[in-house]
């Protein structure tokens, strides 16, 4: 099941707040699989999200990433996008 965490356009960042918390452990106990996204972008997004859903869905930052290195080859692309999940996941 995907989550969209808040309502609105994408490429904002999104509050992860104790309502978001309240309403992710809600569909959790119904044994589904939960994605949670829209507007994930920081580490410390993906640290409040980790213990609520069976992962995070990151879309418009990845793209963002893709679009500043658009110009390069794609091992420079890779690397770009690879550098930014690992932060993301706090490596």
């Amino acid at each position: 099941l995907y989550i969209a965490l808040r309502s609105g356009i994408t490429g904002r960042e999104t509050e992860i707040s104790p309502e978001i918390i309240t309403f992710l452990n809600a569909i959790s106990k119904t044994g589904m699989l939960s994605f949670g996204g829209f507007g994930i972008r920081r580490a410390e997004q993906i640290a409040a999200l980790q213990p609520h859903v069976h992962a995070p869905v990151i879309g418009s930052a990845l793209v963002q990433v893709i679009a500043q290195h658009s110009g390069e080859n794609a091992d420079s692309i890779y690397t770009a996008v690879r550098e930014f999940t690992r932060r993301l996941c706090g490596e």
